[in-house]
């Protein structure tokens, strides 16, 4: 979702894609990393995910986000969402968060932060299930999916 004027004018907590508990009408459009420097985040721990923690601190850096302030930590989306509503910081979240976010919650694209989230498929291979077969069928004819 990329942040419209529209969004940027409305006074929110925000939370963004994978802010601050301010008026976003003072954040510029569209909202870049660097401009995040004195934002306080909730973030979440490394030992939940080591290799996106990582690659998130790395694409901060690179956008100009150095050292991000974590001021707590949130170890699933709906804490994170939740202390971010309770105007803690502000934190990032999948773009699908819009659909169940609290009210006073905006959630805005962050134009210089791409981040890839890797998923991978498990299911039992001696289920015959023809609703999961279709299902696998039709992940694997999904473009983005490099499936064996």
């Amino acid at each position: 979702m990329q942040a419209s004027f529209s969004t940027c004018q409305k006074a929110i907590r925000i939370w963004t894609d994978f802010q601050s508990p301010t008026n976003v009408s003072n954040w510029p459009c569209p909202l870049r990393l660097r401009a995040l420097t004195d934002t306080s985040f909730v973030w979440f721990p490394r030992r939940e995910s080591p290799v996106f923690y990582d690659r998130l601190m790395h694409a901060c850096f690179r956008g100009g986000l150095k050292s991000p302030r974590i001021v707590q930590e949130g170890v699933n989306e709906a804490t994170i969402l939740s202390l971010v509503s309770s105007g803690l910081g502000v934190g990032w979240v999948l773009g699908t968060a819009r659909w169940r976010c609290p009210e006073s919650v905006v959630i805005m694209s962050v134009v210089d932060l791409n981040v890839a989230l890797p998923l991978a498929l498990a299911w039992e291979k001696d289920n015959t299930s023809l609703l999961l077969a279709s299902f696998i069928a039709g992940v694997r004819r999904l473009p983005e999916v490099r499936a064996p």
